[in-house]
């Protein structure tokens, strides 16, 4: 977009932002470092309550004033979206304006506005000023209502629109992240409507992205960025229809690269026995349950039914299939129980299904908090001791019995609860935390407990109370001005329908039950375009000679080539561990359009190979790796391809073909032929740093690297620092010189003024 440049910022983990404050460094972004404070908008997507205080920190790192109030026209504004924030008065008084739903299709034109308003001249409260118009933007004081925005183009083909893999470019990171595998959202939206899930009436409408297009985004993931895990992401990948035959599709179009497919929690009731058989063809990705609360007519309640027959019976045939084990989730505290015990039903339907299956079963279990927008937002909302003792009698039924059950911390819960349906007064207990130093509140190994609580007991309210109180239907709520799809009388209907067990039908083209969410421009989208599992098939067979495919043709009758290359890492390349490394390397191959050869088993591996792995740090100037590739080309083409692939700092070398060795000759692996490397140390001083103290300091090192059996691996009498020194020290240089041991280092130090440059010698004995 013409004058529009976008980067990237994380909230700093605390080591780095110690760093950063020591050296009194601002935060920067990531592609260019360019500091915070020197652009002209910072926008968050908030998909979590818990991460609030990293929104600060990042401000406030970044030169950014925390209060919108004390920001002046030099400063960027701070817009916020996503989920956890369509209730934003708790975050009103740091974020300038907030943008509701679904922001595709809306930033296109929003930001060429903004462009050409600074092309012309304008300022902070200009941008502002246009932001402020917008139907979907809400801001503190105004008096309109806000309607969501929705995406009108989900899982369609535009007019003349470029192929995907022109437009989709994105960042592929060196490191493994978090999620670290491919995603495509295979749908938006829930057809079947649970009444907890604030994420269900986010996304309303229910629309589903057509086959053609799904394997076109995996096409893109796959040859272009490497990966070879993809997840086919929705809010319940097991209601897109013909499920199973399209992952039996896309399993037998990427067969020969050993791309696994997996799916997010799936429903019961939606599983089918043919798609666990295609989800476990290459690697067997988790299988997790969202139950929720056990008892049919609770599950009818919340708008969701998973029976133990039907568990047991998916189950069974997991096991058949290799699964050993199932991730389950159930909620504690829903509206559904009316106060009766549930801990109990929970233990005795997952011992009935281990009992029925003999597999092993993780088990999350939670406190059930109310959202905004879903029929649930008036509930009440257990408090901190209540849902401990709760969870605490389920851990303890189902200790040492095939079961792990973790539990999200209540306490985390009861902060979570106060940020969803909270007001200002929230907002200001947020900010007292962050300035006592809390940080990455939703990570449990990060948050400071003792900071929260003491924030929380001086408050002037009674924050357990107020947040967890139940509301009265005529209450005004905080987010009431904001219009999220789902009209307010439908919801009101929906809590009715809970408490009565009665299910609402799934969100179908069909419409039984209008919630108020669908539009002229966007309607639910529930059936694609050629159903059933053979026109499904064929029509993504027929893409199977498309740009990419044909470098990837049939290999089974090619011979295996084995390949080694040497290799430079330098520059950021250096900080990569070894396992990232290889990581690269395994997707480099796939994205230069060659063949790996893969391990058997389990879990299919690249056959690739490292002589002698680095240190993270250590800058190489020749590596050695193998691999065996099944449609090699030539060497000129393969440091060609692959160099155009590989990141800023790794390079390929040279190469040389390998061949096989003789019938009833030994196979070696490269680490077993490794014989020695050469290291040179170089001190990172500069020309007016007096060098005796580093020089002295790495001397030292040395002599404890070179140690063999208690004697050090050099000659010469000992100097008063404990180095042996063979050769008088000059005016302008130290020449330090010990021939070898049998099985140790030759140790070289030389250089000019004291030595800048140094080097250590590995022979082949050691």
């Amino acid at each position: 977009m013409p004058d529009v440049r976008c980067e990237r910022v994380f909230a700093p983990a605390p080591d780095f932002e110690a760093e950063l404050r020591a050296q009194e460094l601002p935060l920067y972004s990531l592609e260019t470092g360019r500091v915070l404070r020197d652009f002209d908008i910072l926008a968050f997507s908030v998909g979590y309550e818990l991460t609030l205080t990293n929104l600060l920190n990042i401000l406030e790192m970044g030169g950014v004033s925390l209060q919108n109030r004390e920001r002046s026209d030099d400063q960027p504004l701070v817009i916020a979206g996503g989920p956890a924030v369509t209730n934003p008065l708790p975050l009103s008084p740091f974020v300038d304006c907030f943008f509701m739903g679904e922001a595709d299709g809306w930033l296109e034109g929003i930001f060429a506005g903004l462009a050409a308003i600074k092309r012309r001249g304008g300022r902070r409260s200009d941008l502002l000023d246009l932001l402020r118009c917008e139907p979907a933007i809400w801001f503190a004081g105004k008096e309109e209502v806000v309607k969501r925005h929705l995406c009108t183009r989900f899982g369609q083909y535009s007019a003349g629109r470029k192929k995907f893999a022109e437009l989709s470019s994105f960042p592929v990171p060196n490191i493994r992240t978090v999620q670290d595998h491919g995603v495509v959202e295979i749908m938006r939206g829930c057809a079947q409507g649970c009444r907890f899930c604030h994420a269900s009436f986010f996304y309303r409408p229910f629309r589903l992205k057509e086959p053609a297009l799904v394997v076109q985004e995996v096409d893109e993931l796959i040859y272009n960025c490497g990966y070879r895990e993809i997840t086919l992401s929705s809010l319940s990948s097991g209601d897109y229809p013909d499920i199973a035959a399209l992952v039996e599709a896309l399993n037998h179009r990427y067969r020969d690269l050993k791309v696994s497919f997996a799916l997010p929690s799936l429903r019961i009731d939606s599983i089918a026995l043919q798609l666990l058989s295609g989800l476990s063809e290459v690697r067997k990705s988790g299988l997790t349950f969202a139950v929720e609360t056990p008892r049919h007519e609770w599950q009818r309640g919340v708008n969701k039914q998973a029976s133990p027959d039907r568990t047991i019976a998916i189950l069974k045939e997991a096991k058949m299939r290799g699964w050993k084990k199932a991730k389950f989730y159930f909620m504690v505290g829903l509206p559904v129980s009316e106060g009766q015990d549930e801990t109990l039903p929970i233990v005795e339907f997952l011992k009935e299904v281990r009992a029925e299956t003999g597999m092993s079963f993780n088990v999350n279990v939670a406190a059930f908090i109310p959202k905004p927008h879903t029929p649930y937002q008036w509930s009440a909302q257990l408090g901190e001791e209540q849902a401990l003792d709760k969870i605490m009698f389920i851990k303890r039924s189902l200790s040492g019995r095939g079961f792990k059950v973790n539990y999200h911390s209540p306490f985390l819960s009861l902060l979570e609860g106060m940020v969803s349906r909270g007001d200002e007064r929230a907002g200001e207990l947020v900010l007292k935390a962050f300035k006592a130093g809390a940080r990455l509140d939703a990570w449990e190994e990060h948050i400071k407990w003792d900071i929260w609580r003491g924030v929380l007991k001086e408050a002037a309210w009674d924050v357990e109370h107020e947040t967890c109180r139940k509301r009265s239907l005529q209450e005004k709520l905080p987010w009431e001005s904001i219009k999220m799809g789902a009209a307010g009388t439908f919801l009101e209907r929906e809590l009715e329908k809970s408490q009565e067990y009665e299910l609402t039908p799934a969100c179908v083209s069909e419409c039984t039950a209008p919630c108020g969410a669908c539009t002229p421009q966007v309607r639910i989208k529930d059936r694609i375009n050629d159903s059933g599992k053979e026109i499904l098939y064929r029509k993504l067979r027929s893409l199977n000679d498309g740009e990419y495919r044909h470098t990837f043709k049939e290999q089974e009758h090619r011979p295996v080539r084995k390949i080694r290359f040497s290799f430079i890492k330098a520059g950021k390349a250096v900080f990569l561990s070894h396992l990232n490394v290889m990581l690269i390397f395994e997707r480099t191959f796939l994205r230069a359009g060659y063949l790996v050869q893969f391990t058997q088993g389990y879990n299919p591996k690249p056959r690739l190979e490292f002589a002698h792995p680095l240190s993270l740090g250590i800058e190489s100037r020749e590596e050695i790796a193998g691999v065996e590739l099944l449609n090699y080309d030539s060497t000129g083409e393969f440091i060609k391809k692959m160099n155009r692939n590989l990141p800023e700092g790794l390079k390929i070398l040279a190469l040389k073909e390998i061949k096989p060795p003789l019938p009833g000759r030994k196979k070696h692996s490269l680490m077993s032929l490794y014989r020695g490397s050469d290291y040179f140390i170089a001190p990172a001083i500069d020309s007016h740093t007096d060098r005796r103290p580093v020089l002295e300091e790495l001397c030292r090192s040395l002599e404890r690297i070179a140690v063999i059996d208690g004697e050090a691996a050099v000659s010469g009498p000992a100097a008063a620092d404990g180095l042996a020194v063979d050769g008088p020290a000059a005016a302008d240089g130290l020449a330090v010189d010990g021939p070898a041991a049998a099985d140790g280092l030759a140790v070289t130090i030389a250089g000019d003024y004291l030595g800048t440059s140094f080097s250590l010698r590995q022979t082949p004995g050691g």
